[in-house]
C-alpha cells in the first residue's frame, strides 16, 4: 500500500501483545490519526517505535465529519495509520464511521489485528465459546437494561463495564437472571489482571477490586 488507511490493533495492557506486522507499519507510517494523541505516543514510545517527525492528529467519537473528510482526503495520496487507546480501533472504538467513509470513497483501507478485551476475556472465562455476543457498553436507563437482559438468546454474552457502574451492572443481571454464570474479567493482560467466577445471584458475595477496566461475561443456557 503507497497510500490509503492502516488501521492497527495496539496491546490493551502488555506491549508484548503487539504483532510484529503492526509494529512495522509503526515504524513505517509517519502520520497518525490518533483516539487520543497523548495515549498513542505514549504506546510508540514503550514499543520502542521513533517518533521523531512522526505527526498525530486527533480523531475520536466527538470529532464530527470534518474530521473524517480530512483524513480521507490525506489517505487519497499518502499512506496513514489510525489507532485507537487500546486494543482494535473497530471494537467500541470510532474506527466504524472511517470504514463507512473509506467505502464511499474507494479508499483502500486493512486492518492489522492484534488482542481485542472481548476476545481475550472470552478465551479466558471458562465459559462456552460459541456462540458468543459482544454488546458493548449497556445503556444507562434500568429499563433498557432489564429490557436486553430478558431477552438475551442462548450463549455467551460479553459487556464492557466501567467501574464507577460494574456493581450496579452486577445487581441487574442478578436481578433479571439470578441462575446465568457470570465472569467479571478485570484489567486484562496488566500486572493486576483479576476473574471472578460466580452464578448472578451470588454477587454479592464477591470481593471485586473495584479498580481499573472490567469486562462482564455471563452464559445463557435457554
Amino acid at each position: 500500500m503507497n497510500s490509503g488507511i492502516v488501521f492497527i490493533g495496539t496491546p490493551i495492557g502488555d506491549t508484548e501483545d503487539i504483532s510484529a506486522k503492526a509494529l512495522n507499519y509503526l515504524k513505517k507510517i509517519k502520520l497518525f490519526f490518533c483516539e487520543d494523541t497523548r495515549k498513542s505516543k505514549d504506546i510508540l514510545v514503550r514499543l520502542g517505535v521513533d517518533i521523531e517527525g512522526a505527526k498525530f492528529k486527533s480523531l475520536h467519537d466527538h470529532s464530527g465529519q470534518a474530521k473524517i473528510d480530512e483524513l480521507i482526503q490525506i489517505a487519497n495520496t499518502d499512506l496513514i495509520a489510525y489507532l485507537s487507546d487500546a486494543g482494535s480501533p473497530l471494537i467500541s472504538d470510532p474506527a466504524f464511521p472511517i470504514v463507512e467513509a473509506c467505502l464511499k470513497n474507494g479508499i483502500t483501507y486493512k486492518f492489522v489485528s492484534g488482542i481485542t478485551a472481548p476476545i481475550y476475556a472470552l478465551e479466558n472465562s471458562g465459559l462456552p465459546p460459541i456462540p458468543f455476543m459482544f454488546h458493548g457498553f449497556l445503556p444507562r436507563e434500568k429499563g433498557k437494561i432489564n429490557t436486553i437482559l430478558e431477552n438475551l438468546p442462548k450463549g455467551t454474552h460479553i459487556f464492557f463495564e466501567g467501574v464507577s457502574r460494574v456493581e450496579k451492572t452486577l445487581k441487574n443481571i442478578a436481578e433479571a437472571l439470578p441462575e446465568v454464570s457470570v465472569v467479571v474479567a478485570r484489567e486484562c493482560t496488566k500486572t493486576h489482571e483479576s476473574f471472578y467466577r460466580f452464578k448472578a445471584k451470588d454477587y454479592q458475595s464477591v470481593e471485586l477490586t473495584l479498580k481499573g477496566e472490567f469486562v462482564i461475561l455471563l452464559h445463557q443456557m435457554e
